[in-house]
């Protein structure tokens, strides 16, 4: 899995490993050692994210795909809850004329002040 992610994220992860030039195997042991058990679940996550950005579908489509990757990230978000992390994310579709108004904030529980404060933002936004 890390070989596509690697593939679609090339120059990030040299740059987040301090290379200029290396492969996925260079990368790989600090990659691991960063999202620790979380690794399989945050690949999975960015492969699928990196599909909805790069698929053409039609708005139903994207739609549901948008509600599909919505879905990994409230299990995701839930499961860093359940080991006391706080999130914070806002996902939103790239085209405003395209997504039509495909977004979605997701907070933890203590953070949910901080979006209506600090950002002006409620669910409704």
């Amino acid at each position: 899995m890390y070989q596509g992610y690697f593939a679609n994220h090339h120059e990030e992860e040299l740059k987040r490993c301090n290379l200029e030039d290396g492969m996925d195997a260079d990368c790989w042991p600090s990659f691991q050692k960063e999202y620790g058990g979380n690794t399989e679940t945050f690949l999975r996550a960015a492969l699928d994210l990196d599909h909805v950005l790069t698929q053409k579908e039609t708005f139903q489509q994207r739609a549901r795909s948008f509600n599909k990757l919505c879905g990994k990230m409230e299990k995701l978000i839930e499961e860093g809850i359940a080991n006391r992390f706080q999130t914070f994310s806002i996902v939103v579709g790239d085209c405003v004329n395209e997504d039509k108004g495909l977004g979605a904030i997701y907070t933890s529980p203590s953070l949910e002040n901080f979006t209506q404060k600090r950002l002006k933002l409620d669910r409704h936004t």
